[in-house]
């Protein structure tokens, strides 16, 4: 984004703003867009998970993902062979249309639409919090100026008197040519994460690993991959209190599956960190450290981690014991849901951390 801005732009009425961006520089931005997805549908094959390979992904997906939609769970009830059809189709988008990125325009225009697609498919079936967003930001990458609607094109064109003014020749060739090594550098320290997401990172110059290795703090380039393994399973934590250690009353998330009568929430735009990490949680061996300290706070009633919940099921004061049970989840089938009304079907609990307000002393 600091490439693409104009250098003389120090203030947003500056006209310098409506300057033509570097073609160096928006080009990186579709290099970032072609990373992201060709990396994501790698991985997928590369892990030799067989829910990828036997295009069975997309029948856990939509039930063990971190923050599943009411979209979710009509996506579940789907047949086998649609959901088989849209795990090929994902692996298709994700593997083949990156390529059309760097085609003619026609075909960059088709890259648009089927990435656009892929994204709202992705965002309408799961809370992904502003994901799908930035990546249909990446998008525009993909656009000239007369792929944009008359009406917005003469929105955006500077006015007679707003035109960005014209940097001097010396400055502009300095600006230029700092401008493009900070593009090529990029560039190539991004072929380091997304050789390795290919399995082909040792082929490269060990200059430029130790480059990336040198820059890896600072986040400038990153590796991605999006469900390299496919959950099949989905055990929910429930954490419970109790003031007599017999009679236990379950605090309600936001966002995150609780009461299997209520529809599962969709959090749109909004990145619920607590809900996500309690998705990661269920799935370790042991419970990690935060969410013993998030018990303890619930047993000491802090505002502040009771305004991260959807309800406090001891108002008055805290309870005086706190425990976390983990529950096999699933999804309702649709006969089920019209029997009890229950999206979702728990199995046996398994109590995976107890905490007393004397173990605070």
């Amino acid at each position: 984004a600091l490439l693409l801005g104009p250098a003389r732009a120090l203030g947003p009425r500056s006209g310098a703003w409506r300057a033509q961006p570097s073609p160096a520089a928006w080009l990186l931005v579709r290099w970032l867009l072609f990373r992201l997805l060709l990396s994501s549908g790698a991985v997928k094959l590369l892990s030799n998970d067989p829910t990828w390979w036997e295009f069975e992904a997309l029948a856990y997906h939509f039930e063990t993902q971190p923050l599943p939609t009411t979209i979710s769970w009509w996506a579940h009830q789907l047949p086998d062979s649609l959901l088989r059809a849209g795990t090929a189709i994902t692996l298709a988008l994700e593997l083949g249309v990156p390529f059309l990125y760097w085609g003619p325009r026609r075909l960059r225009l088709v890259g648009f639409a089927l990435t656009l697609f892929l994204m709202l498919m992705i965002g309408g079936t799961g809370s992904y919090g502003f994901f799908n967003l930035l990546t249909r930001v990446l998008c525009i990458s993909l656009l000239e100026d007369r792929d944009l609607p008359g009406r917005l094109r003469a929105w955006l064109s500077p006015p007679g008197d707003a035109q960005p003014p014209r940097p001097r020749p010396v400055a502009a060739r300095v600006t230029r040519g700092l401008r493009g090594a900070m593009v090529l550098a990029l560039a190539l320290l991004a072929l380091v994460p997304l050789c390795d997401s290919l399995g082909l990172g040792t082929r490269l110059p060990g200059s430029l690993q130790a480059a990336y290795a040198s820059a890896r703090g600072f986040r400038i380039v990153n590796n991605y991959g999006l469900f390299a393994r496919m959950t099949t399973e989905r055990p929910e934590l429930f954490v419970e209190g109790s003031r007599d250690g017999r009679s236990w009353h379950a605090y309600t998330f936001r966002w995150k599956p609780g009461d299997p009568t209520e529809a599962p929430r969709a959090a749109y735009l909004h990145m619920p960190r607590l809900d996500w990490q309690m998705w990661f949680a269920a799935l370790r061996g042991r419970p990690p450290g935060w969410l013993v300290a998030f018990c303890a706070r619930l047993l000491q009633g802090s505002p502040e981690v009771l305004a991260l919940l959807d309800g406090n099921p001891f108002p008055g004061a805290p309870p005086r014991f706190v425990r976390v049970v983990s529950y096999d989840s699933r999804f309702s089938d649709a006969q089920q849901r019209a029997s009890s009304g229950h999206w979702w079907q728990r199995g046996p609990g398994r109590q995976i951390l107890a905490l007393s307000a004397d173990d605070l002393r």
